[in-house]
């Protein structure tokens, strides 16, 4: 049974064709734990469990993998984070409300009937991953750092905007007050300095192309894909 997927890219629909001969591995944006889910989980996660099924169905081994972020999700580029702000209105401490919030999610989705992932990967088990990731784009070039953290640049990656078929200009366009620091106003946070957050981790990074050591607050941020 043949399986056709919308490619964003081509924005067409296209023949599946795994990687590697009948195993598939999928990656999902899970969920930001400071809320309750509403009805746009719902139909994002039910669709995937369809997917996941299908494949399973068809004959695919399938490995499929949602991140959860407990941390890192700020309100501004250099706000507060939504787990923390959380934290505070109800007077407990961030990881209480992600870990409560996360329970509330599971069960939801257990109620609709939807598998769960087989790899349910919270950013706060992997910091380390996470450091060496940010450091590898400030080596490459890709990334800089100012007196606030880190930022990816944009204009530096020529083909940013590919997949999505978003135009330059467009990415100049904000939700929420950019960061006076940044080289450009459409860079994007890969790592906030929060000497006043909750959830810290005492690292101290070398920056070789900035010659600085920073003890910062990292931010996750993910999309969604097929292999």
């Amino acid at each position: 049974m043949t399986l056709k997927l919308f490619n964003t890219m081509t924005k067409r629909k296209e023949l599946f064709k795994p990687l590697k001969d009948k195993q598939v591995k999928i990656f999902v944006c899970g969920p930001t734990v400071y809320d309750y889910s509403h009805l746009g989980h719902a139909r994002t996660y039910a669709f995937y469990d369809t997917l996941v099924r299908f494949l399973r169905y068809s004959g695919y081994k399938v490995t499929y993998l949602q991140n959860v972020t407990d941390v890192g999700h700020l309100t501004t580029d250099t706000g507060e984070d939504k787990v923390e702000k959380k934290a505070k209105q109800e007077k407990k401490h961030p990881l209480e409300i992600a870990k409560f919030y996360l329970e509330k999610h599971l069960e939801a989705t257990d109620r609709l009937n939807l598998l769960r992932p087989d790899i349910l990967a919270r950013a706060t088990d992997h910091i380390s991953e996470i450091v060496e990731q940010v450091k590898k784009i400030i080596e490459n070039g890709y990334a800089y750092v100012t007196s606030t953290g880190v930022y990816f640049n944009i204009p530096k990656f020529k083909n940013y905007g590919k997949l999505s078929h978003q135009k330059p200009k467009e990415l100049e366009k904000h939700r929420i007050e950019p960061d006076t620091t940044k080289k450009n106003i459409q860079d994007f946070s890969l790592w906030q300095y929060n000497p006043e957050g909750q959830l810290k981790w005492d690292l101290e990074i070398e920056l070789d192309i900035t010659n600085k050591q920073l003890k910062e607050i990292l931010g996750v941020g993910s999309s969604n894909f097929v292999e």
